[in-house]
């Protein structure tokens, strides 16, 4: 990540701190300066001395002075950077990750996974009839739907999965060392739990229900990231074929 130049944010405790020791900066140079200009027109060494004196004495005390915001905005450049970079991984919407963290993960598990023998599997969820949601409730509704949708399918993954939101009304779940049939087994959890969601879908208090469609891919000894995940497509979609025909 490119590093931004300058704090990240300035925070008014740390401005005050530093006005602080800009205030006390200038005093102390300024009662230096008398005592310099009293050292020249008296000639008295001992006031050249204490002079010097002065002036070792303010570096150390403006040094530590400007010490405290300099270690309190580094704390809180680093505490924005950190939320800079969990907001650059999470959908906005739902708090789940995004399809930039999915991508990431999905490359990062499947050469893991592939170089230690262990299975992977992928479920996409395609929420069904979802334009008619916002079509008849309105967006915000549908927004509702979405976040219900989403903490739903987090509930029923795995502990170990990776839930992600990628696309509009498109989650995926990322189960590292789940077999098809455990990855099976888990899609039907995540149906159940989102057949079971209600949302408010309304100000007439009326409550929408929500169904979804599920694909499932395993790892292929030789298959890349990008077919699992068009295999996992697939599946998807052949599952929502056979729905509506049935």
């Amino acid at each position: 990540m490119e590093r931004l130049s300058g704090p990240v944010f300035e925070h008014p405790a740390v401005e005050r701190a530093s006005q602080i020791a800009r205030l006390i900066g200038f005093g102390c140079w300024l009662i230096g300066l008398v005592i310099f200009a009293a050292a020249c027109l008296s000639g008295e060494p001992v006031l050249f001395a204490a002079f010097g004196a002065f002036y070792v004495s303010l570096a150390g005390i403006v040094g530590v002075t400007a010490t405290v915001p300099r270690k309190r905005q580094a704390a809180l450049d680093r505490e924005w950077g950190r939320r800079f970079q969990e907001l650059a991984i999470r959908d906005e919407l739902t708090g789940l990750h995004n399809r930039r963290y999915f991508n990431s993960e999905l490359e990062s598990l499947f050469r893991r996974c592939q170089s230690d023998g262990a299975p992977l599997s992928i479920a996409l969820v395609d929420l069904n009839d979802f334009k008619s949601i916002n079509d008849t409730f309105g967006h915000a509704a549908g927004d509702v739907a979405l976040r219900v949708a989403g903490r739903a399918i987090l509930a029923a993954a795995p502990a170990d999965a990776t839930v992600a939101r990628t696309g509009g009304d498109e989650f995926a779940i990322l189960m590292p060392g789940k077999s098809r049939d455990e990855g099976e087994v888990i899609a039907n959890a995540v149906r159940k739990a989102l057949e079971s969601a209600r949302f408010m879908a309304d100000l007439t208090q009326q409550h929408g229900q929500i169904r979804a469609t599920v694909g499932i891919a395993t790892l292929d000894a030789h298959a890349e990231p990008s077919a699992l995940l068009h295999q996992a497509d697939v599946a998807l979609y052949s599952r929502k074929r056979a729905a509506k025909a049935a």
